[in-house]
C-alpha cells in the first residue's frame, strides 16, 4: 500500500539554525492559507518574495495589511508571539520585493480559479 508523503520543506522557508527553537524552522505553505483566511475580515493580500533577515534567502510569502499593521503567519501564529507588526517593522526586517496585491474579493476569485491558496 503506497501512503503520499509531503516533499521535505524547502531551504528557501528555513531560516538559519543558528537561532534557538521554537524559531529553528518556519513551516513553508502555512502563510497563504492563513493570509487567505485573514482577507476575508478585511485589509489587503500580499503575496511577495522577502528576505530571510537571518539567512539573507529569499522565498515567498503572503501576509495582510490592515490599518498600519502586518498580519502573517509567522509572526502571528508560527512564532506565537499573537501581535501584528508595524508596516515599517515588517518592511525593515524582510523587504518584500515583487508584491502582488489582492483586495477580498479578488482573493476569492484566485483562489476559486486556481484551487488553492496561493501564489497566484
Amino acid at each position: 500500500r503506497r501512503t503520499r508523503r509531503s516533499p521535505p520543506p524547502s531551504s528557501a522557508c528555513s531560516p538559519s539554525r543558528s537561532r534557538p527553537a521554537p524559531q529553528a524552522t518556519i513551516a513553508c505553505g502555512e502563510c497563504y492559507r492563513y493570509a487567505y483566511a485573514r482577507v476575508r475580515e478585511g485589509g489587503m493580500l500580499i503575496h511577495a518574495t522577502v528576505r530571510d533577515p537571518w539567512s539573507g534567502k529569499r522565498y515567498g510569502h503572503a501576509w495582510v495589511e490592515d490599518d498600519g499593521y502586518v498580519y502573517d503567519w509567522q509572526t502571528s501564529v508560527g512564532l506565537g508571539t499573537g501581535k501584528p507588526r508595524t508596516y515599517a517593522a515588517f518592511y525593515d526586517l524582510y523587504q518584500p520585493e515583487q508584491l502582488r496585491f489582492f483586495d477580498t474579493t479578488a482573493a476569492a476569485v484566485n483562489a476559486l480559479r486556481h484551487r488553492h491558496y496561493g501564489p497566484w
